[in-house]
């Protein structure tokens, strides 16, 4: 009979431990970002590039979208036109620093709407970012996300691929 109780008591803290561990806060989620071209779409002037980031969630956790992530709110969007390094507009900096506070638990807040967002293990979702490109050049786009590990403190920026567009000059003769 001790011996029935004992297993029954080993048991129950085996099961208690195991719903605790399942509770505990998530590690923070690893993810990749890649950089592609989107297609051009009617409502925007040619000079418009449509760049697509997915976010491919590569941890064994879920990446869930907040108000301060929502719609690539995080994401830097980093510029070089013919090898010059562009610097981000200061109000679209602002904007994103005031989330990344937040995010960070550092102060700030985020406005706007949650879409709600769940990534699984593997899964992606694309947000669109949409450039003026009216100048001839060589334009080379890369993005990239800050994570923030509120267990270690540290942060640590993932950076997708870079893509190269070619802008040509107009040709006088077929402008009318």
């Amino acid at each position: 009979m001790k011996l029935l109780a004992l297993a029954v008591i080993t048991f129950s803290f085996a099961l208690q431990l195991g719903f605790s561990a399942a509770q505990s806060p998530e590690q923070p989620a690893a993810f990749a970002l890649t950089l592609a071209l989107g297609k051009q779409r009617g409502e925007f002037s040619k000079d418009t590039q449509v760049l697509m980031v997915t976010l491919t969630n590569t941890s064994k956790g879920l990446i869930r979208e907040d108000v301060c992530t929502a719609f690539g709110g995080l994401y830097r969007l980093s510029v070089v036109y013919n090898g010059v390094s562009l610097e981000e507009p200061t109000d679209k900096r602002a904007i994103r620093e005031t989330k990344e506070s937040a995010e960070a638990g550092r102060g700030g807040a985020c406005e706007g709407s949650n879409p709600g967002r769940v990534l699984s293990p593997g899964q992606s979702w694309q947000d669109p970012i949409y450039y003026t490109t009216k100048k001839p050049g060589v334009y080379q786009f890369t993005v990239d996300e800050k994570t923030f590990d509120s267990g270690t403190g540290k942060d640590v920026t993932v950076e997708s691929n870079t893509i190269t567009v070619t802008i040509l000059e107009a040709d006088p003769a077929n402008q009318r």
